[in-house]
């Protein structure tokens, strides 16, 4: 589908993105340049998240799931933008990446995501975003940097 992918990725923030697991800890970058986008890759730079501090391992993208990833990319307005699933979901899978991956790619998009210059985009953990009631035994901040592959 992509062919020499890592030739055309753009690098959206100037510092590392870092989100925590709870208590509305998004971390926020700005669009340098606008336009429209086919694929979005989070590469993790340190840090971890855990859903469940007292009893679970910890990850760079979700909870002890394993497979599930837990971390998600909205607008200033908190709507989710990717993944572009139906509906608010806390968990989900992307073929070939895992919570525990180095890095996240978000592809294979219904249509492609259109940003504008200036404009803030939000990376959460998913329960943190909902408020979830399960959110109190959270714990961890984790950062990335942010990619997208431009049309």
């Amino acid at each position: 589908m992509f062919s020499n992918i890592e030739a055309t990725w753009r690098k959206l923030n100037v510092a590392p993105v870092c989100f925590g697991s709870k208590d509305d800890q998004f971390g926020k970058f700005n669009i340098e340049v606008g336009g429209s986008v086919e694929a979005v890759k989070l590469v993790h730079v340190s840090g971890w998240v855990n859903c469940d501090v007292y009893h679970l391992p910890s990850s760079n993208w979700g909870c002890w799931h394993g497979k599930e990833i837990g971390t998600v990319i909205t607008t200033s307005n908190d709507v989710i933008l990717l993944p572009d699933f139906d509906g608010l979901q806390t968990w989900y899978s992307l073929p070939g990446y895992n919570a525990d991956s180095k890095e996240i790619v978000f592809k294979g998009l219904k249509n492609p995501l259109l940003l504008t210059s200036g404009q803030e985009l939000r990376i959460w953990y998913s329960e943190d975003l909902q408020n979830a009631a399960t959110e109190d035994d959270n714990g961890g901040t984790t950062c990335a940097d942010v990619y997208a592959m431009y049309i």
